[in-house]
């Protein structure tokens, strides 16, 4: 079964103060020139997204150059305890992950997509329990999160894989696809995202 990963793209899409917000209009239409032509103006951050190192680092890699076998593979969906402003995985999700897996980590959060607190209350994740994954030989992460922290201190801020609907593979291995757009100087691009199990 594929399941979709991938949030909506509409003028409603929620996106972080300061970012481009998002836009589709007609640039030709049918009636105009027989064929359709759409003009498409958002954020790199914006929806169900990845963020490679240029995001973060001035010297770090672009979305161009990143590979590709960092966004696809074999994932592993674990739950995380949300409290106190932090989300934090359990202990027996570790033991999930082997070296070149993706980390798919579901909060619940994206339930709040489209509310006023997606944005702003969304929880943080501990920067022990990202660092314990990068050790465990973590390639990515994915979550439902919007973000990793809720500051601008881009800590554990690395590849992120901004998700949505991940419930139904709770505790789940499967295959799963995020390929980004070959952005030349990007610092991450929108993907739909999903999983086959």
């Amino acid at each position: 079964m594929i399941y979709d990963l991938s949030l909506a793209l509409d003028s409603s899409l929620q996106v972080f103060e300061g970012d481009p917000s998002f836009g589709l209009a007609s640039a030709i239409s049918i009636e105009a020139a027989g064929y359709s032509v759409a003009e498409l103006k958002m954020s790199t951050h914006g929806g169900t997204h990845i963020d490679v190192e240029r995001h973060v680092f001035s010297g770090g890699r672009d979305t161009e150059n990143t590979p590709l076998d960092i966004f696809i593979g074999s994932a592993f969906v674990v739950p995380a305890s949300v409290g106190g402003g932090f989300a934090a995985l359990p202990e027996a999700a570790f033991g999930a992950f082997g070296r070149g897996d993706i980390a798919l980590i579901h909060t619940g959060w994206d339930d709040h997509f489209g509310s006023e607190d997606y944005l702003t209350g969304y929880p943080a994740f501990r920067e022990a329990d990202m660092r314990r994954l990068i050790e465990l030989g973590v390639k990515a992460v994915g979550t439902d999160l919007p973000s990793f922290e809720t500051d601008l201190s881009c800590r554990i801020h690395r590849i992120l894989l901004a998700l949505a609907g991940l419930a139904p593979l709770l505790n789940r291995r499967c295959f799963f696809s995020a390929a980004p757009l070959k952005l030349r100087g990007g610092d991450g691009s929108p993907v739909r995202a999903f999983a086959m199990a």
